[in-house]
């Protein structure tokens, strides 16, 4: 990464896999830490027979109630 995020904490590893035609996509979840901060690290790869891409979403730590709200309430609607 560069130290674009900090240092790896934990890798969670790959969290979706989908195939389509000549097209794959990965998405893998990190967990980092930058100037004392964690951050979760959304990664999705993207390969085609002559392309590639990588979009990074960052949630950070100011947002992990938030997200742990969301999931939450998603258990609770799906009766998880």
């Amino acid at each position: 990464m560069f130290g674009l995020f900090g240092d790896l904490v934990h890798d969670y590893g790959i969290i979706e896999e989908r195939h389509r035609f000549l097209m794959r996509t990965r998405v893998s979840l990190q967990l980092y830490k930058k100037s004392g901060e964690f951050n979760l690290v959304i990664k999705e790869s993207n390969f085609a027979l002559l392309a590639a891409s990588v979009r990074y979403t960052r949630i950070s730590e100011a947002q992990f109630k938030q997200l742990k709200n969301v999931v939450d309430d998603v258990y609770e609607r799906a009766n998880l």
